[in-house]
């Protein structure tokens, strides 16, 4: 009987209520046999109480993902020590984290990294953009799977 590998991730933006909200549930939704992704979101200027923006929840829905129940919140010390790894969406993200959260600088990841992108903030743009930003999160988690299940 194989035993399924778990991992606790915390995905960060700037608001938690458009890019990591839908990491967070593309994560959740990879989890299979082999992998099982406990997964957390943040903002490092979350805000605060709201629900996911509308486009995140129309695109979602597209995928068969359910993030109407998301409520952003602000990246605590807690979600940082409870994460085996954590995702930004851009190198100012991923500097906050090493700024705020020193001793998490070694487990904190761009989630466009294996393909060298920023996933550029859609907050107030159309629909279109936060489609782009989806297919970057899609690739991103995809790539971060595939590497954390071939070492």
């Amino acid at each position: 009987m194989q035993n399924t590998l778990v991992i606790k991730l915390l995905v960060v933006c700037v608001g938690n209520i458009c890019r990591s909200p839908m990491a967070a549930a593309l994560f959740e939704k990879t989890s299979d046999a082999e992998v099982k992704f406990e997964v957390r979101s943040s903002g490092i200027a979350a805000l605060v109480g709201n629900s996911a923006d509308p486009h995140s929840v129309t695109l979602c829905r597209e995928l068969g993902l359910d993030i109407d129940s998301h409520v952003s919140r602000q990246i605590s010390d807690e979600d940082v020590a409870w994460a085996d790894v954590i995702f930004v969406m851009d190198t100012e993200q991923q500097f906050y984290i090493e700024k705020n959260y020193p001793e998490a600088a070694d487990k904190t990841f761009r989630l466009g990294e294996l393909d060298d992108v920023e996933i550029e903030d859609p907050y107030t743009e159309e629909i279109e953009a936060f489609r782009t930003a989806l297919e970057a999160i899609r690739r991103g988690v995809k790539g971060w799977r595939r590497k954390i299940m071939n070492g």
